[in-house]
């Protein structure tokens, strides 16, 4: 990551400033806040406002979190998709302040601009009530996601992440031995089951079957250091990610490894 042109934060600083005229976030936290997300010059253009709101809000800026709270109510309109109860809804956002705002690693440090700050808290304030749906066993867990995440917050996921999800998953690919690859071809794209692998490998099927495992528990964990360094995603974000865009995630791997 490069540090940002002094003249680009500045422009961006003043956006924000214009935007925000009441609060009083200084030009160097401003910067630093920039300089520690590692921001290049698309996402502070395009998100600067945003940028400059959430470094107020981290920085305790005095009025910020009242600004801020206009966009958790507008975020927590996507809560009624999965229970429209008043007291769910407010818990919901209760959760979500403590979330995004308290602790050393507070959940809004990670916001980097891929996408507008309202539709990024509206994608979190989903999967925050569908873990308090799932924990009050409302629900079965399978039927939710497809239920609550087939609408708008699906189609956002894909066009924040599907890019960056195709380049983690070659990033990780190319990091695998030869024989690793050479594996998931056979199961993936022969269709060999692990009984015929373990034939060609002269090892049982449960020696197959262990190394597939081990290859996609180090895939996966690949990919979740590629997102986690650009978007800040922990692994349960990863999770729901892969789970909204199985399909997509298949497509890659087929494509990659006839490739």
């Amino acid at each position: 990551m490069t540090d940002l042109e002094a003249t680009e934060t500045e422009t961006a600083y003043a956006r924000g400033q214009a935007r925000w005229p009441l609060l009083s976030l200084s030009f160097d936290d401003f910067r630093k806040h920039c300089a520690r997300l590692g921001l290049d010059d698309r996402q502070l253009a395009a998100r600067a406002e945003d940028l400059f709101l959430v470094a107020a809000v981290l920085e305790q800026v005095p009025w910020a979190v009242a600004h801020f709270d206009e966009y958790l109510r507008l975020a927590a309109s996507v809560v009624a998709r999965v229970d429209r109860a008043p007291n769910f809804i407010d818990d919901v956002t209760q959760e979500l302040r403590v979330k995004l705002l308290t602790g050393d690693d507070a959940k809004l440090g990670t916001y980097s601009g891929t996408g507008a700050l309202v539709d990024w808290l509206r994608v979190i304030a989903t999967r925050v009530a569908l873990n308090l749906k799932r924990s009050d066993r409302l629900h079965p867990d399978e039927n939710l996601p497809e239920a609550v995440l087939a609408g708008q917050e699906a189609v956002q996921f894909r066009n924040w992440y599907l890019a960056d999800l195709h380049q983690a998953l070659e990033i990780g690919f190319r990091r695998l031995t030869a024989r690793e690859r050479t594996l998931l071809r056979l199961h993936f794209i022969d269709g060999l089951n692990i009984e015929r692998i373990g034939v060609l490998y002269r090892v049982n099927r449960a020696t197959i079957a262990r190394w597939l495992v081990a290859i996609r528990t180090r895939l996966f964990k690949e990919v979740r250091e590629e997102l986690a360094t650009k978007h800040g995603l922990d692994t349960a974000d990863v999770k729901s990610l892969y789970r909204i865009m199985e399909r997509d995630v298949h497509v890659t791997m087929s494509r990659i490894l006839a490739g």
